[in-house]
């Protein structure tokens, strides 16, 4: 076979590949105690992962897509809470969130998020249908020879607004912390995974009635405000919000 028949060929199982990913859906349902009960809030997320045929030495060797939205809480003080498409784990997405949770051997060994995805999509017998989602999780590394014990935040973003028109009124919220962002009775009672065929949540932006204007990240970037001196929730765009979705 000529060589431009193999990289047809090649192109043509990278293809596929990227038609047939594994693919799975589950429900994040976060529950907040207020001082007028449990307000919940959730959201469906659709993960897709899938090998792909390396033709060039640098080209990625797999890839993975999150489709959905952020959960919000509307809490009885008016004020509304959102978990975000971005957590403090590895990768810091939906992904890593719910396979470390469905699959728990995925935060305590060295796992393909492609064959941990595979496992999830076939309901395999060591995946967990529903689990809540552990604030920490250890990742063990080496330096200069010695192992490194660090607690690694696996919990979406959690983040409200001063005012839900203004795009930089964004402000982070402390998951251990509620009370200092929304007064005495507020606190995170849990998180929640959990299998799902439901169809991806939409229509957020119904909420954030600053999404038609914004643009870019949620704080204007000015030769006076760089990112350098920027919160880390200032540094955030709309794909934290909303990804994979047509609007």
């Amino acid at each position: 076979m000529r060589l431009s028949g193999i990289l047809i060929m090649s192109l043509l199982l990278s293809s596929c590949a990227q038609w047939f990913p594994h693919t799975y859906r589950f429900r994040m349902i976060v529950e907040v105690n207020t001082p007028q009960g449990v307000k919940t809030g959730a959201s469906v997320y659709e993960i897709s992962a899938t090998n792909f045929t390396q033709i060039l030495s640098d080209q990625s060797a797999r890839g993975r897509w999150v489709k959905g939205e952020a959960v919000s809480v509307e809490l009885p003080n008016g004020q509304i809470l959102f978990a975000l498409l971005k957590t403090g784990a590895h990768l810091g997405d939906m992904a890593t969130l719910s396979m470390a949770t469905l699959y728990p051997k995925y935060s305590t060994e060295t796992y393909d998020f492609v064959e941990v995805a595979d496992k999830i999509e076939d309901r395999d017998d060591d995946v967990l249908k529903r689990a809540v989602v552990q604030p920490k999780r250890i990742k063990e590394s080496y330096r200069n020879g010695e192992k490194i014990r660090e607690y690694i935040s696996n919990y979406p973003m959690l983040v409200t607004f001063d005012d839900i028109k203004d795009s930089a009124s964004v402000k982070q919220v402390d998951p251990d912390d509620l009370a200092s962002s929304f007064g005495t009775g507020y606190a995170i009672k849990r998180i929640i995974i959990e299998l799902t065929d439901d169809p991806v949540t939409t229509g957020i932006e119904k909420k954030l009635r600053w999404w038609a204007s914004n643009k870019g990240s949620m704080v204007e970037i000015t030769k006076d405000r760089n990112m350098s001196n920027m919160l880390p929730a200032e540094l955030l765009g709309k794909h934290d919000f909303k990804r994979g979705i047509e609007e």
